[in-house]
């Protein structure tokens, strides 16, 4: 049997800039998202493995089951699942000081990794910021920074969606971006449950049929 944690994730957003008029307050719409119950992601992570559910409010959700060690990313579609290329879809441009990045990438950021503590969903974290390029900021924000409250405790988890958070110590249990434009988003965990699964957990369900991978460019 394998320890493993069930996380809940559900929305953040928040003002950072108060002096700005919006047509919703943010507060306002938090509180709209947290009534109406949206769960952003769902993870049953493993330092080995990671079962995940990306959800999207109308229901629609993206089920994602890795195998860390070997590199295998599977996407589940109802009974089909389709291989993906690990390295191309895990691929990340956030790195520590000291590692560098490839001069081939303009888009980049840098990782600080610092001592403030905070706790989530009952879990003591320590936050690390991400601060991008200026050639990664998009058009129209005047930077990209995101913050991710981690707990070293617990088993760090990745996906596609969230590939950056390879780099990250610990387990992710609030994420969110601060574009410059007074507001910030991202996911906050509702919940942290310590589970046992076995090993079998993390497999194909039975009768699965294997979909011919798609050829990376």
């Amino acid at each position: 049997m394998l320890d493993i944690y069930k996380v809940d994730f559900g929305f953040y957003i928040k003002a950072t800039d108060t002096s700005s008029p919006s047509e919703v307050p943010m507060h306002v719409e938090q509180e709209r998202i947290e009534k109406a119950g949206w769960k952003l992601l769902v993870i049953y992570a493993h330092p080995g493995y990671l079962y995940a559910e990306d959800i999207l409010p109308n229901g629609d959700r993206t089920i994602w089951q890795i195998e860390y060690k070997i590199k295998r990313l599977m996407e589940l579609r109802g009974k089909m699942a389709l291989p993906m290329n690990f390295d191309e879809f895990m691929k990340t441009n956030v790195y520590h000081a000291g590692e560098g990045f490839p001069e081939r990438w303009k888009k980049h950021g840098g990782i600080t990794l610092t001592n403030d503590t905070m706790t989530v969903a009952g879990y003591l974290c320590k936050r690390a910021v991400i601060n991008y390029s200026p050639d990664a900021v998009r058009p129209g924000d005047t930077k990209q920074e995101t913050t991710v409250w981690y707990c070293p405790e617990l088993p760090r988890f990745y996906l596609p969606s969230f590939e950056y958070l390879q780099k990250i110590p610990g387990m992710a249990l609030l994420v969110y971006s601060d574009r410059g434009y007074g507001e910030i988003k991202g996911m906050i965990a509702k919940s942290v449950v310590k589970l046992e699964k076995p090993v079998s957990f993390y497999q194909l369900p039975e009768g699965t049929f294997i979909m011919y991978p798609p050829k990376i460019k």
